[in-house]
C-alpha cells in the first residue's frame, strides 16, 4: 500500500476502489473538495455515491464499469472529466486520472486509485426536474416536456417519485418503501412490486434508457434508492416553504406582499391530494403544509388590508373560509373588514356561517373573541 501512503498528503483528491467498486481509501483532499468524511464513504460503491455523468450529462459511473477490467488487464486509461455531486448537492466538474494499485489483491483491497482535481461548478440544466406535489403530482424534465403516458398514470409510480423527492437528501431503504407503499402485501410480492415500480419510474423519466443502472435520476445502492441531484431539482413544497419564510422576514410591506403572493400561488391543492388512497404516509405532512398555507394566507390578508388593498383582502379571507369554514381568526378578520366598510349585514352573515360550521363540523360554539366582535357589530345602530 505504499502508493496509498504517498497520496495521504497530496493536494489532489484521491480515493481507492476494490474489485467490487467499493471505496476502501479516501484522503484528506477528497474530503475537503467533496465534503464527505471517510466514515461516510468507506464501504460504499462509487457509482451510487457519486452518480457520475459526462460534461454532456450522459451517465458515466455505473455498476460494472470498464475501468476495473481495464486496470486488471493492465491497459492504460485516459484522463477524463466527470460531473459528480458534492455532499451539499452542488454539481462539480472534476478532472480524473486513474492508476492501478500494484501487488496481489485480496478481497476488499484496493485495485484502482482515482486522482482528481476540481475544475469548478458544473451546469445542472441537463438533468434538472421540476417536481410539483401540491394537488396533482407533475414532473417537468429539463427540456420542458412533462412526464405522461400509461406508466406515469400508475399511482404507485407517482407515489414512489413523490416519496423519493420528499426524502431527496437521503437514501431510502427498500423495506421502508415497501412498508409505505405496500404495507399489507406479502414480502416477496411487495419486493416484486417495488422492483417493477422502480423500473417503470426510470422509464417514465428516461424513455430511451438502455440499462437501469445508467439512470441519471434513480440511484440504487445495495438495498436503498435515492433521487439523484438532490437539491438540483426544483420542488414546489420546498419553494413554498422557503418563500413563506422569506416573506415573514421582509421589512418592506410591499415586497413582503409580493413574496407572499408568489409563494401562495404554488399551493395548487393539498399535498399529494390526487394520490388518494394509493399511499398512507402523507397525511401528517399534508396537514402541516395545509396549516402553513392557511396561516400564511391570513398573514397575507392582514398585509393587504394594512396596505388598503381591500378587495384582494376580502377575497383572501373568503378563500380561507372556503377551505376551512371553522377558522375563527379568519372569520373575525372578514367580519371586521365588512364592518369597517359599513356593511353590517355582511359582517353578521359571516358570523352566522361561522357559528353554523362550528356547530355542524366540530360541535362547539364560537370563541369568546369571536363573540365579542359579533356583539360589537350587532349593537351598532
Amino acid at each position: 500500500m505504499k502508493l496509498i501512503d504517498l497520496l495521504a498528503s497530496t493536494g489532489d483528491g484521491a480515493f481507492a476502489l476494490d474489485s467490487e467498486q467499493r471505496i476502501v481509501y479516501w484522503n484528506q483532499a477528497a474530503e475537503e473538495m467533496l465534503g464527505y468524511r471517510p466514515e461516510e464513504v468507506l464501504g460504499r460503491r462509487c457509482y451510487a455515491l457519486f452518480a457520475g455523468r459526462t460534461p454532456e450529462c450522459s451517465p458515466l459511473c455505473c455498476q460494472g464499469c470498464d475501468i476495473i477490467d481495464l486496470v486488471q488487464q493492465q491497459k492504460p486509461i485516459d484522463a477524463f472529466k466527470v460531473i459528480i455531486r458534492h455532499k451539499n448537492g452542488r454539481a462539480l466538474l472534476l478532472d480524473v486520472s486513474t492508476l492501478a494499485v500494484p501487488g496481489e489483491k485480496a478481497k476488499g483491497q484496493a485495485v484502482v486509485m482515482h486522482l482528481f482535481r476540481l475544475v469548478g461548478d458544473a451546469p445542472v440544466q441537463g438533468m434538472q426536474l421540476q417536481i410539483r406535489l401540491f394537488g396533482k403530482v407533475q414532473v417537468t424534465r429539463a427540456d420542458g416536456t412533462y412526464l405522461h403516458g400509461k406508466l406515469w398514470r400508475q399511482s404507485k409510480v407517482r407515489a414512489l417519485l413523490a416519496y423519493l423527492a420528499v426524502h431527496r437528501s437521503n437514501p431510502v431503504y427498500r423495506e421502508v418503501l415497501i412498508n409505505e407503499l405496500w404495507p399489507e402485501m406479502e414480502s416477496d410480492a411487495a419486493r416484486h412490486n417495488l422492483y417493477t415500480t422502480v423500473y417503470n419510474l426510470r422509464r417514465c423519466l428516461e424513455p430511451n434508457l438502455e440499462r437501469a443502472t445508467d439512470s441519471c435520476y434513480i440511484l440504487q445502492e445495495d438495498y436503498s434508492y435515492q433521487l439523484n441531484g438532490d437539491t438540483d431539482h426544483w420542488l414546489d413544497t420546498h419553494a413554498f416553504e422557503t418563500g413563506i419564510k422569506k416573506a415573514r422576514h421582509q421589512l418592506d410591506p410591499v415586497q413582503a406582499m409580493k413574496t407572499y403572493q408568489s409563494a401562495l400561488a404554488l399551493y395548487q391543492g393539498d399535498f399529494l391530494f390526487h394520490l388518494g388512497n394509493a399511499i398512507n404516509w402523507h397525511w401528517q405532512e399534508q396537514e402541516r403544509l395545509r396549516e402553513l398555507y392557511l396561516c400564511a394566507m391570513e398573514e397575507y390578508g392582514r398585509l393587504l388590508a394594512n396596505l388598503q388593498h381591500n378587495e384582494t383582502a376580502f377575497k383572501t379571507f373568503e378563500k380561507i373560509l372556503s377551505k376551512d369554514p371553522c377558522r375563527e381568526s379568519a372569520g373575525r378578520r372578514l367580519m371586521a373588514l365588512h364592518w369597517k366598510r359599513g356593511n353590517r349585514t355582511a359582517a353578521l352573515a359571516v358570523y352566522q356561517r361561522l357559528e353554523q360550521a362550528l356547530h355542524t363540523d366540530l360541535g362547539v360554539v364560537p370563541e369568546a373573541d369571536t363573540v365579542t366582535v359579533y356583539r360589537q357589530i350587532a349593537s351598532e345602530a
